[in-house]
């Protein structure tokens, strides 16, 4: 099969440059593509790979964006391409974005060993023989065999964020404090003279306390007049009538 090297240069020009690694050498694209077409099994009669023109055995689904060159989808979801040079254009596309940062599966930091176990069902012939096809040992990276070192990812664009100046907060004022206004004194209350205190006293002593006839009368029959005290122990008690006038056996003070 003629192998269009135009074509792989051009191809690996197109790759978008922003924010990805280095472009590989077309090349060494080409012969890592042509090793894992023959660990496929392309140009064997009645393998998938020979009669789906499809060297890298490459799959999808039916809700996927069509490839360059697909035609439709065989059994398994094994991709059918146009002829030999469709599929190998798409098997190059396919290495060239695991090394540009496109891949969801594939960096350029995994070895062939690692790269076939996600690659191939059957992985230790496939690593076997395109590691032996590349000259290269099974634990070499992609990073490695592309010669290929790390370059600095340029920043996405995005607008310039511009930094936040606080404005210098105003000096606060000294707090000042006004005396209290002194409260006004009270004037004290005139002083009280209990210089007539004795005389009042012995005049409340001197009068006279009536007794009605019916309270003496009942003193004098019974002596003992009941009444109901009542203080913290609920006691009830009475109380004799003491008076000069109604028990004349009362001593007098």
């Amino acid at each position: 099969m003629r192998i269009n090297r135009l074509a792989v240069a051009l191809l690996v020009v197109a790759v978008p440059l922003a924010g990805q690694s280095p472009i590989p050498d077309p090349d060494k694209v080409n012969d890592l593509a042509t090793a894992i077409s023959h660990a496929e099994g392309f140009g064997k009669r009645s393998t998938i790979p020979s009669r789906y023109h499809n060297p890298g055995d490459l799959k999808a689904f039916s809700r996927t964006t069509p490839m360059t060159g697909q035609v439709r989808l065989g059994k398994a979801g094994h991709i059918v391409f146009r002829d030999d040079e469709a599929g190998m254009a798409a098997l190059r596309d396919y290495i060239v974005r695991m090394m540009d940062g496109r891949s969801t599966h594939y960096n350029p930091n995994l070895t062939l060993n690692q790269v076939a176990r996600r690659y191939a069902e059957n992985w230790r012939p496939w690593v076997k023989v395109v590691s032996k096809e590349l000259g290269v040992p099974p634990n070499t990276t992609l990073r490695a065999y592309f010669n290929m070192t790390d370059a600095p990812v340029k920043a996405a664009l995005r607008p310039a964020v511009k930094p936040v100046v606080v404005a210098a907060a105003a000096p606060c004022q000294p707090l000042s404090f006004r005396p209290l206004t002194p409260a006004k004194k009270t004037p004290a209350p005139p002083a009280l003279s209990f210089s007539e205190s004795p005389r009042v006293l012995q005049a409340m002593l001197d009068t006279p306390v009536h007794v009605p006839p019916l309270v003496e009368q009942d003193a004098q029959q019974h002596r003992r007049l009941p009444f109901f005290h009542r203080d913290d122990d609920q006691s009830v008690g009475t109380v004799r009538l003491v008076s000069s006038m109604t028990d004349s056996r009362t001593p007098r003070p």
